[in-house]
């Protein structure tokens, strides 16, 4: 053989020796993971299915810790420290993100268990829904930890911060229990809301959480004799987050930039929205509307006078306040029963007209008696009987009442419909789909209830009373508030680029009624501190069922409606008063009262109702009557019954006592869930966010940066497919 030929020899087998060390060095280096990419024993990993379990069960407890009404926020600095863990090192692939769906479905089913009163099968939906995204989060955090060895501080908020920003967009997105929003009571931290939107305080807290797992799995592995991911970048990165988040806040938190603004009055009611109530129990569309003019009125005599009072989302049954309802016909009003109340006799819809003028004009009396501005919250109907196909359209809309005038200066409908409650989808596109999806909606009744977003962000011009300046104001509607977005686009007005903003306060008005006081109320109110910080502006909101506040620009929450001590107290009266009505009632029970005795015990329960607990309610405020007139409306269906009617009314009327009694020491408890009034002057910040520009670019790059680490886990599949039949080969050949 020439000398070249054994050259050519030797850097072949030099080459193949090459190729065989370097497979076996790739081996070493990913000794711990089998050909599926599976965790093995060695170096640290957790093999126990029992382990990963329970450090899961850990990491649960502790975001239930986090949020509203607990809110213990140092937690959220190491609650998914477990969890993490076993995401970095745990043993079994698909185990590790099967319990990883368990642990976002508990996750969801615990922090949104208030869906449930509304809807049941739409809340185990929900968490099915939403429990996906927490492996899609574990599974490029794996990857990226083991493979790439990238520090846990940075590869776990980058891929957590991506996932919440993905599961919060789109017509499904759902941006509450955020886990910055557990932080929304400390101003240092959440100013940096403004740069990188709420999910930029995620990202802080879950780098402390990786930081954590850096810092316990070093000594582990080192001990073992293997290598990890380095800490000093990690620890850098980490501390620069830390610190750079707590100077920028504390620059950014104090009012030096802020003026003063408007006097702002909002008002709270404390009624319960559900479904399939006895209907004696509900309070009926004049019942709530007298309670919500008396609210009006005391913000009205407010010293000072507000410039502006603010009402909660349409609240009143029935009322539809836009112009064109107010001047349709007989024919008009019949062509809309027909498509939205079905069910309902023709003669209603004259009804509901004759209702809907009185509300708004004596909405408009107040203005006009107090010389103030009103917002209003209420439906809005307009009818299109020409068009082809013929159809009605419904609104979630808010309507300024200004002194002076006959009907509302401007009208803003709710963009930011919520599926299902609020809209069917496929209405136009798939009739088939949507009429199955009709029927099963809790609200379908065989009619058309989806409503119809609204076109544009169309900020209100509300003059003052002494100055005759004149502010601008946005009115997001319910859940308006938790989407980023509609706040921005109020913000930054209807050009999209603005010199400066195009509203100066957010009046959030919302009707949270349906979540019987849970924890929602005030993760409701968590996400409108994040969004008065995003965009530096205040917001006042008024909420059915409270957190009804005034919030400034720098997201400090100024003073929210709530029971004065004097007024807790009034309710010791109520209370005894209650016990004493349950006492008498009891006495319906006994069962065969002659008809003589039966009415003798009606009419103690009325005149004790009628003489002692309206005078009780009426102690802490006049919007109270509601609370005593449900009861009269019982009890005035007890009469000479058959034994089984009277046994359900009489039934009826203790479960009421035994809720009104609850509701009292809930009021004693929690004073801000109570009905009330407050006023506030606002503060106006005239500072373009970076947020308010940019929107949510932080959150996006991560989202990016997260699939760019899946593209990689597969990249790494197809290498280690490739090289699996070349390895065995050559293992062969060396044989």
């Amino acid at each position: 053989m020439s000398s070249q030929g054994r050259q050519a020899t030797a850097s072949q087998g030099g080459g193949k020796g090459r190729r065989t060390r370097n497979a076996r060095r790739d081996r070493g280096a990913s000794s711990q993971t089998d050909r599926r990419g599976t965790l093995v024993a060695g170096l640290g990993a957790i093999q126990s299915k029992k382990a990963i379990l329970l450090l899961t069960l850990a990491s649960l407890g502790m975001t239930i810790l986090i949020f509203p009404r607990l809110n213990l926020w140092p937690i959220a600095y190491i609650c998914l420290v477990p969890w993490l863990l076993c995401v970095c090192r745990g043993g079994s692939s698909r185990f590790l993100y099967f319990i990883s769906y368990l642990f976002g479905v508990a996750y969801f089913a615990i922090n949104v268990y208030w869906l449930e009163p509304v809807t049941m099968e739409g809340y185990i939906a929900f968490c099915l829904f939403f429990g996906i995204f927490m492996p899609l989060a574990a599974w490029p955090i794996r990857h990226l930890y083991n493979r790439r060895g990238v520090s846990a501080a940075i590869a776990a908020p980058i891929v957590w911060t991506g996932i919440e920003f993905l599961r919060s967009s789109g017509p499904l997105g759902f941006p509450m229990v955020l886990l910055g929003h557990s932080q929304y009571k400390l101003q240092s931290v959440i100013q940096i809301a403004d740069l990188v939107g709420a999910y930029g305080v995620t990202f802080m807290v879950v780098a402390v959480n990786g930081w954590f797992v850096d810092l316990l799995m070093q000594p582990i592995v080192m001990r073992r004799g293997g290598r990890v991911p380095r800490m000093p970048l990690g620890t850098v990165t980490t501390s620069a987050i830390v610190i750079l988040t707590l100077i920028y806040g504390s620059a950014q938190k104090n009012e030096r930039h802020m003026a003063e603004g408007p006097r702002i009055a909002v008002v709270q009611h404390d009624i319960l929205q559900q479904l399939g109530v006895q209907p004696n129990r509900r309070f009926d569309g004049p019942e709530t509307y007298l309670a919500h003019l008396r609210l009006a009125q005391q913000a009205a005599a407010l010293e000072p006078t507000p410039d502006l009072i603010v009402m909660p989302e349409s609240i009143i049954p029935y009322c539809y306040a836009n112009e064109e309802f107010e001047t349709y016909d007989r024919d008009t009003l019949e062509f809309i029963r027909q498509r939205r109340f079905a069910g309902a006799p023709a003669s209603v819809m004259p009804q509901v007209q004759s209702f809907a003028m009185q509300v708004r004009k004596g909405f408009q009396q107040v203005c006009d008696d107090a010389h103030v501005s009103l917002i209003l919250g209420a439906g809005g109907i307009v009818s299109y009987k020409s068009a082809i196909p013929p159809h009605v359209r419904a609104y979630n809309s808010s309507y300024l009442l200004v002194p002076g005038e006959t009907k509302p200066r401007a009208m803003y409908s709710k963009r930011h419909l919520v599926m299902i409650s609020e809209y069917v989808p496929f209405r136009w596109t798939w009739p088939r789909a949507y009429q199955w999806i009709n029927s099963l909606a809790p609200f379908g009744e065989g009619s058309h209830y989806t409503m119809t977003p609204g076109e544009a962000f169309v900020p209100f011009l509300v003059e003052t009373r002494d100055s005759k300046k004149i502010y601008r104001v946005g009115t997001p509607i319910c859940y308006e508030e938790i989407m980023p977005y509609v706040p921005r686009g109020f913000v930054r007005g209807p050009d999209n680029t603005p010199a400066g903003k195009s509203i100066d306060v957010l009046c959030c008005m919302s009707n949270d009624g349906w979540f019987h006081h849970s924890t929602e109320l005030e993760e409701h109110l968590a996400a409108g501190v994040f969004r008065a910080v995003e965009n530096r502006v205040a917001v006042a909101r008024s909420v059915n069922t409270g957190e009804s506040a005034i919030i400034y620009p720098n997201g400090k929450i100024h003073t929210r409606v709530r029971l004065t001590d004097e007024q807790i107290k009034q309710l010791d009266n109520v209370e005894a008063v209650l016990h004493d009505l349950t006492s008498i009632a009891e006495k319906l029970n006994a069962g065969n009262l002659p008809a003589q005795k039966l009415r003798a015990t009606r009419d103690e329960v009325v005149k004790t109702v009628e003489s002692r607990l309206s005078a009780a309610y009426s102690a802490i405020g006049p919007e109270y009557f509601i609370y005593a007139d449900r009861i009269l409306t019982i009890t005035g269906s007890i009469s000479d019954l058959a034994p089984g009617i009277l046994k359900q009314t009489v039934a009826t009327l203790l479960d009421q006592l035994n809720d009104d009694i609850a509701m009292v020491r809930r009021w004693r408890e929690r004073p801000t869930t109570a009905p009330g009034v407050v006023s506030a002057r606002i503060r106006i910040d005239p500072r373009i966010t970076l947020y308010t520009r940019w929107g949510d670019w932080f959150a996006a790059i991560m989202l990016v940066a997260s699939g760019l680490g899946v593209l990689d886990w597969l990249r790494y599949r197809v290498v280690r497919r490739r090289q699996s039949p070349a390895m065995e080969g050559t293992a062969h050949a060396s044989n």
